[in-house]
């Protein structure tokens, strides 16, 4: 009896734990979308019919780090003269409104305000209020889309959207679950390879998900699970090699030509890639492995950036750090171009960064990877400062020619 028993509590333990946790690695978007006339509807999201994953990010504009246009701030400036630094205190204004990415699995809600704006509200019950810079925020949305368990597919329009909460997939579902994210290792024209999480066109992410284009003059839909491999042959077509061993060249939409949105590859501990149809070789497709897939419960709220930022002439400041007088949290995006090829690496995720010359900055990860990139305003000497507010609430500037290194964390 004892050993009977003994056996159904172990099996009971290994339900509690393997069910949940399969779930909560889906890694799908999960919640409650209200309308304004009191509708209610429950289920797996896809944001702006797009964003899909915990880890998609939302795109929006914010106002600069007072949140108003045409405020001020004041800063500590240095200047050196003849061997002599000088310093001093100026105000300085703000900038307006600021691009500005987060991941869909650290926010709690997000709540309508007006046409073209939005309230944005984190985990840890901070707000803020953003506007439309692209389609995620406004009235250019393209229907936040909800696969309600009693109604099916239920599209709401910005027009009617009220707000979103969200939440942890519930257990009850898993089983329900046929197909999977699309995953795999994509080649560039020269050979550099990254594996990651798949969007392709920036647009389909799941096996389910279909390839348009024609082949020998017909039109085909072709489900990503049927797709073992795609070959770029062209600027207007491209080879599929098919899961059943077939071959076969398709054109005729922009899935398969020069008019694709972009490959975008998903790497865990590095970012976005988001690679053009000329930097586009060859990507083979795989399924995940279930550690790779992150659930709702992986994704913090995020904390304020802080490290040690050394300048020129090896004066050291420690505190709070602004990045170019923008990004203040670590779950915001540090952007650049590794050889021409756009990323987006989440500050939490960077060891340190070092000012390489006016146009390139050398990026090391947590992960050890370092990478040289150039291109944008966060690491070229376009950058509107990198600001340190110490433990005595003073508040210095170095603008990039005097930037050298910054180490993040609490050392």
């Amino acid at each position: 009896m004892k050993r009977k028993l003994m056996f159904l509590a172990i099996t009971l333990a290994m339900v509690l734990f393997v069910f949940p946790a399969a779930y909560a690695q889906s890694g799908r978007i999960y919640g409650k979308v209200y309308t304004q006339d009191d509708g209610v509807y429950e289920g797996l999201i896809r944001w702006d019919d797009h964003e899909t994953f915990w880890d998609d990010i939302l795109d929006a504009a914010k106002y600069g780090f007072t949140e108003s246009e045409g405020e001020s701030q004041q800063v500590e400036k240095q200047i050196e003269i003849l061997g002599i630094k000088i310093s001093w205190t100026q105000d300085e204004e703000v900038d307006g409104q600021r691009h500005f990415g987060i991941r869909m699995g650290r926010l709690r809600s997000i709540q309508r305000r007006s046409r073209n704006t939005a309230v944005l509200e984190l985990k840890d019950g901070s707000c803020i209020q953003v506007s439309s810079s692209g389609t995620d925020i406004g009235s250019s949305n393209r229907g936040v889309v909800v696969f309600d368990r009693d109604l099916g597919r239920v599209t709401v329009e910005w027009s009617e959207f009220e707000k979103a909460v969200f939440s942890p997939e519930p257990a009850a579902g898993a089983e329900t679950q046929v197909d999977w994210r699309l995953y795999g290792a994509v080649t560039a024209w020269d050979g550099r390879q990254f594996r990651g999480f798949i969007m392709w066109d920036n647009d389909e992410s799941l096996s389910s998900d279909f390839l348009d284009g024609e082949s020998r003059g017909e039109d085909m839909e072709i489900p990503f699970s049927n797709i073992r491999a795609i070959q770029r042959k062209s600027s207007q077509s491209a080879i599929l090699e098919l899961t059943s061993g077939k071959r076969l060249t398709v054109r005729g939409s922009n899935d398969v030509n020069e008019e694709n949105r972009g490959i975008v590859v998903k790497t865990p501990h590095f970012g976005k890639v988001t690679l053009d149809w000329g930097d586009f070789e060859r990507v083979e497709f795989e399924k995940p492995a279930p550690e790779e897939l992150r659930g709702y419960e992986y994704f913090d709220a995020g904390e304020p950036l802080y490290g040690v930022v050394w300048d020129d002439e090896g004066e050291r400041y420690r505190g709070r750090i602004r990045w170019d007088d923008d990004e203040a949290m670590t779950y915001e995006f540090l952007d650049g171009e590794l050889e021409g090829i756009p990323v987006m690496i989440e500050f939490g995720d960077i060891e340190s960064i070092q000012r390489r010359s006016s146009g390139s900055a050398r990026v090391t990860l947590k992960s050890g990877e370092t990478l040289e990139l150039r291109g944008t305003c966060d690491v070229n000497e376009q950058n509107r400062g990198i600001f340190i507010e110490d433990d005595d609430q003073r508040l210095v500037k170095l603008d990039w020619d005097q930037f050298d290194e910054v180490k993040f964390g609490r050392m």
